[in-house]
């Protein structure tokens, strides 16, 4: 029946959610001003990641590789550049994607390293314990509403976050 089956056929219509667009997001660093200026401020710099530092030179070869770009290319990457071609290249493994470079154990390590260290390292502490406390604020409320016996308190609840999120939770 192809587009008979359709009542008016096929129409162009914008799909939309019927989500309160004003929600509030507490799983982003924008969230809060502090957090926000103290990870965009260290976010690009080298120094932020002095303890792994050492691994670009060590992964350099195999990431030119993988990417098939030069070695070149890959020394011109400032280190966050780095962290993110280390996301790229985890998520690729992670999915299944045939890989150029054949990822010894200490080169996957120290892939992992890089990736932790540019998920986590932009947050001082005082500004990952209050992304992490803003995080909890909306869960905190629930399990209050179920504890108080409130009528409006959720059975279930799907709580969905970031890399980023979960890496300074963990760390």
């Amino acid at each position: 029946m192809g587009a008979d089956a359709i009542v008016n056929g096929f129409i162009s219509v914008s799909i939309k959610t019927f989500m309160d667009a004003s929600f509030t997001d507490d799983l982003g660093w924008s969230n809060c001003d502090y957090v926000s200026d103290v990870t965009n401020a260290r976010k690009p710099l080298d120094s932020t990641y002095e303890e792994v530092l050492w691994v670009k030179p060590q992964l350099e070869q195999a990431y030119a590789t993988d990417m098939k770009v030069s070695k070149e290319a890959m020394k011109r990457l400032t280190f966050p550049e780095f962290t993110m071609v280390s996301d790229l290249i985890f998520a690729e493994v992670f999915e299944g994607v045939p890989q150029a470079e054949h990822w010894t154990k200490r080169e996957w390590n120290e892939l992992v390293a890089t990736l932790k260290s540019g998920l986590v390292d932009p947050y001082t502490p005082f500004a990952r314990s209050i992304d992490i406390a803003k995080q909890l604020r909306g869960p905190m409320a629930d399990i209050h509403k179920v504890v108080s016996g409130s009528k409006d308190a959720l059975k279930f609840k799907i709580y969905s976050a970031h890399d980023t999120n979960i890496a300074n939770w963990l760390d």
